[in-house]
């Protein structure tokens, strides 16, 4: 398949897993998209996809509480991973999300990239780095969104580049990284370049 003819525009929902009985067959390309709870990630996968109403938004933290995959061409699928953070549910319950995540992404074979949501002006949380280490164990690629661009300054996002991303970023290869802006749309044909470059190289697999 020829990566240009991905049509984010025409991606569906398919199903959500709530354990790994849930799953589908390990044997597909998987992008999937991650973040804290209310980092705007259902933002940023309607933004991808133009369809307002594709992933869930709202203003209450931890609403995604499922894997959801989403079909976009062939054997490629979106994923949408529950936001990790700030849910108000029981212990056991967050415990459940945090094993099935990690699972996820330690052991899924189909899963060729990550798109990890931060907001810019409060990037590297404590949460972001635990899961950014996950990735770190199986070399996953990992491509960094620095959302709510449109808030800073370009000073401040000098800083950020300055302080954070010169100390953190060089020390792993598979790590790339942006600024951008859900709200305005700035970095949407960057991110989805990146999207082709993963499922391109799978495919030269």
């Amino acid at each position: 398949m020829n990566t240009m003819e991905l049509q984010f525009n025409q991606a569906e929902f398919l199903k959500s897993a709530f354990k790994r009985a849930d799953l589908p067959p390990d044997f597909n390309i998987e992008i999937a998209f991650a973040g804290r709870s209310n980092v705007g990630k259902s933002s940023v996968i309607n933004l991808l996809t133009q369809q307002k109403k594709l992933a869930k938004t709202s203003k209450t933290p931890g609403r995604t509480q499922s894997i959801n995959f989403f079909t976009v061409t062939g054997n490629v699928f979106l994923i949408d991973l529950p936001g990790y953070g700030y849910a108000k549910v029981s212990q056991e319950t967050k415990a459940h999300w945090q094993t099935f995540l990690k699972g996820y992404i330690l052991e899924r074979k189909s899963l060729k990239g990550v798109m990890l949501i931060m907001d810019c002006r409060h990037p590297f949380t404590p949460l972001d780095q635990q899961f950014f280490s996950l990735t770190n164990q199986v070399n996953c690629p990992c491509h960094i969104l620095l959302n709510k661009a449109d808030k800073l300054s370009n000073n401040e996002k000098s800083k950020i580049k300055q302080t954070l991303l010169t100390k953190i970023l060089p020390e792993h290869a598979h790590i790339t990284w942006q600024f951008f802006s859900a709200l305005r749309g700035e970095g949407l044909d960057e991110m989805k370049k990146k999207f082709r470059e993963w499922v391109e190289h799978d495919e030269l697999m």
